[in-house]
C-alpha cells in the first residue's frame, strides 16, 4: 500500500505545474509592478493578477486550460497583461489570498483592484469578469 501511495505522490508531482513553469507557458509578468509596468508600456487598461500554489491541481487546472484557452488568451492580448504569483510571495497590501487559485483584476492605471475572485474559472467566466473590469476601468475613467 505504501508503495502504491508513493508511486502516486511522484506522478502527482510530475504533471504539477511550478509557478515559474506557469509564467513561462502563459508568458506571464512575475510581479506586480512588473505587470503594471508592462500594461502602461502596452497601453492595456487591466493588469490580471493570478496567485497559484505549487501542488494545487484547480492552480494546474488554471494554467493548463483557462489561461491557455485560445479565446482567453485573444481576450488578455487585446485588454490586459497577467501576472503569475506564487502564493507565498510578499505582495502589496490587499493582494492577499487566503485560497488558490486567487484572481485579481487590477486598473493598470492606478493599481486599484476592481474585482477580486477565489477558486477556479472556466475560459467563459474568466473572459466574462475580464471584460467587467475593463467596463469598471472605462467607468472610472469618464
Amino acid at each position: 500500500m505504501r508503495m502504491i501511495f508513493a508511486v502516486c505522490l511522484v506522478v502527482i508531482h510530475l504533471f504539477a505545474v511550478s509557478v515559474e513553469d506557469a509564467r513561462w507557458i502563459i508568458d506571464a509578468a512575475s510581479s506586480i509592478d512588473e505587470g503594471l509596468f508592462k500594461a502602461r508600456s502596452k497601453g492595456v487598461p487591466i493588469v490580471v493578477v493570478v496567485i497559484v500554489k505549487e501542488g494545487c491541481s484547480w492552480c494546474d487546472l488554471t494554467v493548463e486550460t483557462t489561461l491557455s484557452d485560445e479565446e482567453v488568451r485573444e481576450t488578455v492580448e487585446k485588454s490586459a497583461v497577467l501576472v503569475i504569483d506564487d502564493f507565498y510571495a510578499k505582495r502589496p497590501y490587499g493582494f492577499e489570498a487566503t485560497h488558490t487559485p486567487t484572481f485579481f483584476f487590477v486598473d493598470a492605471r492606478t493599481g486599484s483592484i476592481l474585482d477580486r475572485v477565489e477558486g477556479y474559472l472556466e475560459p467563459f467566466v474568466f473572459r466574462t469578469l475580464l471584460m467587467r473590469a475593463v467596463m469598471l476601468y472605462d467607468r472610472k475613467s469618464s
